[in-house]
């Protein structure tokens, strides 16, 4: 995809929502994610979130999928909307544990975030230097300057093992689920054959390690192993690493693994979202088109949506559009909220294309032609 190079920053939301449009869901992360997103810079980091997030929901899986869903590091507060910013990851986590199917996603969500509980505590008590170790993108390599840094942490976890397991503060707000750090500590000294939390809570300053250890917990003996056969862990490291080794082989029985992996509670907020979420797609994706600038030509399309043999479409946008309150509770994990933002980055991005070809478009020519190639590929 050379040919996004140099599309303007504010266009990263809508450039996702045509692919998603044209592609679906996992065709945009795979093009996005996978092949040009590091290139292009953070602009496209929330909104490959919410297609990640909308992945999970379809029960559609990659292991790349997790490390979009953790909000950055500088995203790690609340948004200046109010919405959590861990909210895309704990929807995804109970959308693959009520799967049931998808174990994988679940042990991959449930690993990154059970790691990242444990990363925010020490956080509390470690020196600047730490952040590179504790705060790097899931599944990324372990920067060379902070070789040094995961010693100091691997110590300090040591000496203060008890103050980081004594609070129940989590990094997410209450009623959202999330792994039970408290109860997964109970769980991993167990399968690690130890009596004290200390190796388990170092394995999970390894992402490899912590994925490992949690397909042993649920019985998933040959997946823990291709992990640990490419975890080139960090010294400090290696005696977690081969306690988890040992553990998948005595690990012989296959529990449930929404039962090996204890759950927070589960509040009517997010489980009341997470069914909105499943029963209303995201308008602009399904239309093929800006759902906020239809305007008098919204009728016609509901109507020609219906002949065209889809009428569930229809059907579960139209209420979407029509009501304040739903509107209100997804529009964070919607690609585009239909705002001035979105409406000037729609332009932009048309003008970017009508600059590319011979003889030139104005932008609402082109927000035709892109709406009836979102169609074709639909249909197709």
């Amino acid at each position: 995809m050379p040919a996004l190079h140099g599309l303007p920053p504010s266009a990263a939301r809508v450039v996702t929502a045509a692919l998603a449009a044209s592609r679906g869901y996992r065709g945009a992360f795979l093009v996005l994610a996978l092949r040009v997103a590091d290139r292009l810079g953070g602009s496209f980091a929330a909104p490959l979130s919410i297609v990640a997030l909308r992945c999970a929901l379809e029960g559609v899986f990659l292991p790349a999928f997790v490390a979009l869903l953790l909000p950055a590091a500088r995203r790690r507060q609340h948004t200046a909307s109010g919405r959590d910013p861990w909210a895309a990851a704990l929807l995804a986590l109970r959308a693959y544990r009520e799967g049931e199917e998808n174990v994988a996603g679940f042990v991959h969500l449930a690993a990154a975030l059970l790691a990242s509980d444990l990363r925010e505590r020490v956080l509390l008590f470690a020196d600047r230097e730490a952040g590179a170790v504790l705060r790097r993108r899931w599944w990324s390599a372990l920067p060379a300057e902070a070789d040094g840094a995961m010693a100091s942490v691997v110590a300090l976890l040591r000496a203060k093992s008890e103050l980081v397991t004594s609070f129940t503060l989590t990094p997410w707000p209450r009623g959202w689920g999330g792994p039970d750090f408290r109860r997964l500590l109970e769980a991993l000294p167990a399968l690690l054959g130890t009596r004290t939390p200390g190796l388990a809570l170092e394995l999970l300053l390894d992402d490899r390690l912590t994925v490992a250890a949690l397909f042993a917990l649920v019985g998933y003996g040959p997946s823990a192993e291709a992990l640990l056969a490419q975890a080139a862990v960090h010294p400090s490291l290696r005696e977690a690493r081969e306690a988890v080794g040992d553990a998948v082989h005595r690990r012989r029985d296959v529990p449930d693994p929404g039962t090996a992996i204890p759950e927070l509670p589960w509040g009517p907020e997010a489980a009341r979202l997470l069914q909105r979420l499943r029963a209303t797609p995201e308008p602009s994706v399904e239309l093929g088109s800006p759902h906020w600038m239809l305007g008098e030509q919204r009728g016609v399309l509901m109507s020609r949506l219906v002949a065209e043999g889809k009428g569930d479409v229809a059907s579960a946008v139209r209420p979407v559009l029509d009501r304040a309150d739903l509107r209100r509770d997804l529009e964070p994990f919607w690609l585009l909220r239909g705002g001035v933002e979105d409406t000037r980055a729609v332009e932009a991005l048309a003008a970017w294309l009508a600059a590319r070809e011979t003889p030139s478009l104005d932008p609402a020519d082109w927000i035709s032609f892109a709406e009836e190639f979102c169609r074709r590929r639909l249909a197709t």
